[in-house]
This record gives structure tokens, sequence and C-alpha cells, in this order.
């Protein structure tokens, strides 16, 4: 019912002005391609860090991480924040992969990503987010390399329509039957090793009864088979790394949190000084 009269609406607005005609049909043709390209997603490869997921859960966290670090990083590189951020965690994966002997110069992995749709202020609370899937290049030794492809992977997803449209698929899949749900829920879910979710917070810090707070974290849940949920936040100028793993399947967060610092110190060799 919403779908049918969110159609009705957007043909009359395309009726009386017909200027929006061309920008409705390249708006089609985006959907179509990035749904097209959902589908045709193949499965994630298998490896250490996917898995059935049982009950218990591990967490580790980073030490802060210096917001305006990672700012000269993407400007002198000429990236944003993000895209230093998903390189340094490739290579930290690949680390990871390596130290487990899964790891080839070629080997790639998919990170399942959420993309906040409301956009502008936002006055009520929900999650309106669709996902993209982001290639990440764990294999790739070089560290210029890795930030590249990431560069050239994230500047793609920013211009594809793949957050709409997942976000509309998931949307309908919610409507059906538990029974139908599921099996889609993880089909989804098999196009992707991790999950990483990446959340600006406040700028200042902020306070209560006085007492000034810390540090802020949350942690990302998990479902079907990603075993491995990463989350980073920024507050008060820096900026934290989170790790939760399903204990059954990946046991050592803690050590993926260690390769990410790891391959941050690696990635600072690139610095112009």
């Amino acid at each position: 019912k919403r779908f049918t009269s969110r159609l009705l609406h957007e043909g009359h607005d395309l009726l009386f002005h017909p200027s929006q005609a061309a920008e409705a049909a390249r708006k089609s043709l985006l959907a179509g391609k990035a749904l097209a390209h959902v589908l045709a997603l193949p499965s994630d490869n298998p490896s250490v860090l996917r898995g059935e997921l049982q009950q218990k859960k591990l967490v580790a966290l980073s030490d802060p991480i210096e917001l305006a670090l990672l700012k000269r990083l993407g400007k002198q590189l000429g990236c944003t924040i993000n895209d230093v951020v998903m390189a340094v965690l490739a290579g930290a994966l690949g680390r990871t992969l390596r130290r487990e002997q899964e790891l080839h110069s070629a080997a790639e992995l998919r990170a399942v990503v959420p993309v906040d749709l409301r956009g502008g202020k936002v006055s009520e609370l929900g999650n309106k987010f669709g996902l993209v899937f982001l290639t990440l290049p764990v294999g790739e030794p070089s560290p210029e390399e890795r930030l590249k492809r990431v560069h050239q992977t994230m500047s793609e997803l920013k211009c594809s329509a793949e957050a709409v449209v997942t976000f509309e698929l998931l949307s309908t899949v919610g409507a059906l039957p538990a029974e139908v749900e599921k099996p889609i829920i993880q089909w989804f879910g098999s196009k992707a090793t991790v999950v990483v979710t990446n959340l600006p917070g406040p700028r200042e810090a902020l306070f209560m009864a006085g007492s000034r707070i810390d540090s802020v974290m949350y942690w990302v849940p998990q479902s079907g088979q990603l075993a491995v949920g990463i989350s980073v936040m920024s507050y008060a100028g820096e900026m934290r790394l989170g790790v939760t793993t399903d204990a059954s399947v990946y046991s050592s967060p803690q050590t993926m949190v260690d390769d990410f610092m790891a391959a941050l110190e690696e990635m600072q060799t690139l610095e112009v000084s």
C-alpha cells in the first residue's frame, strides 16, 4: 500500500512537472543498475570470520585515535577520512587472515555497510538505512594501493543507488512472514564477511552531572553467518574502533583491534612530512 501510494504521488508530480521526467528516468536507471548488481553478487569467500552464530559474544575497544591525524592523512593523500579508515581496516583484516593462513595477494572480502538515508535534521527516532557492499582489498600488500582501490570503490558507491535499493528491498522483506523473511536475510548475509558501521558522534565533549564523558561507543549486532561486527565512532576530536565477534567463530577481537592499529601505523608511512 505504501509503495503504491508513493508511485501514484510521484506519477502525479511527473504529469504536472514534465521537467522532472528526465531526472526520474535517470534515478530509475541507477536503481535498476544497483538492483542488478546486488542480485548478481556471489557469496563472499569462506573464511574463519564467518560461521554459525552462538550466544556468547566478545568485544574489544581500541585506544583513542586523533581525528586530526586521519584528516591530515586524508588531505595529503587526496581521500576522505572514511577512505582512510576503510583502507586501514582492509589492511587489518589482511593481517588477521594472513595469521590464519587464509590470505593470498588477490584476496578480497566484502563489508556490508549501513548508510543513513534520513538526511538533514531528524526530529524522530528510527532506522531508515540502506546497505552497501564494500569490497575490501585485504590481500593487497601496499597501503598506498589499498587506499587507491578503496577510494575508487567508495566513490562508485556514492554515485550508485545501492543503499536506496537495499532499503526498499529490506522494507518489503520485513513485511513478509518470518519463514519467508529468514532465508532472504540469510541470502543477504552470505554476500559479505563483516559488518562495518561508522557513526559520527558529538564534536565537543559531553558532561553528565558535572562529570565529563570520556568516551562513547556502540556495538554491532550480528545475524546470519556474519560473526564480526566493526563499529567506528568519533567523539570530541577522537575516533575509536570497536570489534564484536561471536566467540564460537572467532575468539580474538583484541587481536583484530591490534591489527588495525598496526595497519594505521603502516598507513602513516605514506604521510609527507
